[in-house]
């Protein structure tokens, strides 16, 4: 499910998603899952994962737009 995902948001838009964004994504839903007391990833875990991806990138964005002179 997850690499079906991934497949699906390099469709959309692939110069937004890189192999790197794919294992910070696996890495944190997989600590999601763990504090959860789960043995292995959930779909849930990962669904959130997306989701604080996309909220970390909106804040980089708005970090640089404040700064502007942020590589």
């Amino acid at each position: 499910a997850v690499e079906d995902d991934f497949v699906d948001m390099r469709k959309d838009d692939p110069q937004s998603i890189s192999a790197d964004d794919l294992h910070r994504m696996l890495v944190v839903s997989r600590l999601l899952s763990l504090s959860l007391g789960q043995t292995s990833l959930s779909r849930d875990s990962w669904l959130r994962a997306k989701n604080i991806e996309t909220l970390r990138r909106s804040r980089m964005e708005q970090h640089k737009s404040v700064n502007g002179n942020e590589p």
